[in-house]
């Protein structure tokens, strides 16, 4: 039999938690329930990067009779408290008696998996497991949706791993065999399409939410609505699926090879957010400084400025300015002589201090 995904219209104003459950004949099968959205960064609450706080408290309205946990654990150089703060989600708490589990400092357990062992939350053996991803585009793996949202349970060190190992795409499929979501919700009433996951990406509005208790399924469908193949993401496994629900698509514009902006460019290279949030937060902060800010946009005008972060070296600028920015750009930035700025990740002074 096919698993289900269910497809329904809505908004953040109306919310129909019960329609989108009850087609595909879900009910919990423990008294306790892990809500996992997706707030890597401090966001807020109307913010297009994040789950949005809205339909979290639709899932807990609809679970009420539940005893609900919210867990989350933020990009490395960012503090999970925060992000939840950000999002509205300490309120949501606060409100619905729900507690709020960092996922970055919680109670792991060990487990067995292709790469040797993996640390995850010990909340998963006791709770119904329920994941509440955002449906986006992302420069180093085409897409961010259930699959990849699961990749918040790891603790900091696994994070970097796998990133340092340059099998993100690889990494981020055998997860998904280790751990199976009690059910899949995703957030598609404001998405993301070009150079997501983070603020660089465009919001794109279809007023859509998806539920499946099958991960593969409701990613495939995803991305059919997305209009994106499924050979254009390398962790993904094709799966057939019965749709409930109107599945329309809508062409997302695809992320780019790398991000550009007049003549600055920032390569990816499976490197991990904390990098890259540290990247971009560091070039946006670059306006407090008068004159770092002159030198910063007279290199971006008429030069070219290379930003390199990740250990895989496959993509590489072949002219211009190089800086190589974190621990797993040390090795090429010694062989090729480009200036480096170390870190795992590097301190958003620091990268200021030699922009």
């Amino acid at each position: 039999m096919k698993p289900k995904v269910a497809i329904i219209n809505s908004t953040y104003e109306r919310i129909d938690i019960k329609e989108l459950l009850t087609s595909i004949d879900y009910t919990p099968k423990k008294k306790k329930i892990l809500l996992k959205p997706n707030i890597v960064g401090p966001k807020d609450e109307n913010s297009h990067v994040i789950t949005n706080p809205k339909v979290l408290i639709a899932l807990i309205e609809y679970f009420k009779d539940y005893e609900i946990v919210i867990g989350e654990g933020s990009v490395a150089g960012t503090d999970t408290k925060l992000c939840f703060k950000s999002a509205g989600y300490e309120e949501i708490a606060k409100k619905y008696n729900v507690k709020l589990l960092d996922f970055n400092v919680c109670e792991r357990k060990k487990v067995k998996w292709k790469y040797g062992e993996l640390s995850l939350p010990k909340i998963l053996d006791t709770h119904e497991y329920i994941n509440v991803a955002k449906m986006k585009t992302h420069l180093q793996t085409t897409v961010t949706l259930a699959m990849k949202n699961q990749k918040g349970l790891l603790s900091p060190l696994d994070k970097k791993e796998f990133h340092k190992s340059g099998e993100i795409n690889a990494k981020i499929a055998a997860l998904n065999e280790v751990i199976k979501p009690d059910l899949n919700v995703i957030d598609a009433i404001d998405c993301m399409e070009g150079n997501g996951p983070g603020a660089e990406g465009t919001k794109i509005t279809i007023n859509k939410l998806l539920a499946s208790t099958d991960v593969y399924a409701i990613d495939n469908a995803a991305l059919k609505i997305m209009g994106i193949p499924i050979n254009k993401v390398k962790y993904m496994k094709k799966q057939e699926y019965e749709t409930i629900g109107i599945l329309s698509e809508h062409r997302f514009k695809m992320p780019d090879e790398y991000y550009h902006k007049l003549g600055l460019r920032m390569w990816f290279n499976s490197s991990c957010s904390g990098c890259n949030h540290n990247i971009m937060t560091a070039i946006k902060t670059l306006p407090k400084y008068p004159f770092k800010t002159i030198k910063f946009l007279f290199l971006v005008t008429f030069g070219k400025l290379n930003i390199i972060a990740g250990p895989d070296y496959s993509k590489l600028p072949k002219k211009g300015k190089i800086i190589c920015v974190g621990t797993c750009t040390k090795k090429l930035a010694k062989e090729k002589g480009y200036f480096h700025i170390d870190g795992c990740p590097p301190k958003v002074e620091e990268i200021i201090k030699w922009l």
